[in-house]
């Protein structure tokens, strides 16, 4: 494993961009919905938040230790799954992510536009999470069968996430709140936070 230090160095600069561009913005009260471009780059922020405990703490220990597969494994699941609890816990607690408090939008209940609970929060998340489940599961048993991954099926394990995220944006695009579908699973919806008054 090595650190891409492009990445970081580029993800850095998209956050400070974001973070300039939203620093002072005020959306008026008639696009109160309309949070497309706060979503797509709220996750530059959040991935730069979580770059710690998702590429510098598992780079140290590839360095410091000599894992084995299994322990590779669940130092791989770690990663893939903290930015799950992360999105829960923030939605949960605070309706948004560090990401979507820089980019100034927050996840409401759809019906009241109060506080979501962390019911909502992890519905919200939760058949991403199914999906990276099946992923793991299978990356697991393919790799200690011994035979080589089946490409057909990969293509299939690939393929779905892709589909889900392309219908999650077709959803949002094409609807009056920009609800997609995670959030008219979870009874939630994301509107901007900095209304002009």
């Amino acid at each position: 494993m090595k650190l891409d230090y492009i990445d970081l160095v580029l993800t850095i600069i998209f956050a400070i961009i974001v973070w300039h561009e939203y620093k002072a913005y005020y959306a008026p009260d008639y696009n109160k919905y309309l949070t497309f471009w706060p979503r797509f780059w709220a996750p530059t922020i959040d991935s730069l938040v979580l770059w710690i405990p998702t590429s510098l703490l598992p780079y140290l220990i590839f360095q410091i230790f000599d894992l084995e597969r299994k322990s590779t494994f669940l130092l791989y699941c770690f990663v893939v799954f903290i930015y799950y609890f992360y999105g829960i816990y923030f939605h949960g607690t605070y309706g948004a992510t560090i990401g979507k408090m820089i980019t100034k939008v927050k996840v409401v209940d759809s019906i009241t536009e109060e506080s979501i609970t962390f019911k909502q929060a992890f519905i919200r998340d939760s058949i991403a999470i199914l999906l990276s489940i099946i992923f793991v599961i299978y990356v697991f048993f393919a790799d200690n069968s011994g035979n080589d991954i089946d490409v057909n099926s990969s293509f299939y394990i690939f393929l779905i996430p892709g589909l889900w995220f392309l219908a999650e944006v077709i959803t949002m695009l094409t609807n009056r709140r920009r609800r997609a579908l995670h959030d008219y699973i979870a009874g939630t919806v994301v509107i901007r936070s900095n209304i002009e008054d």
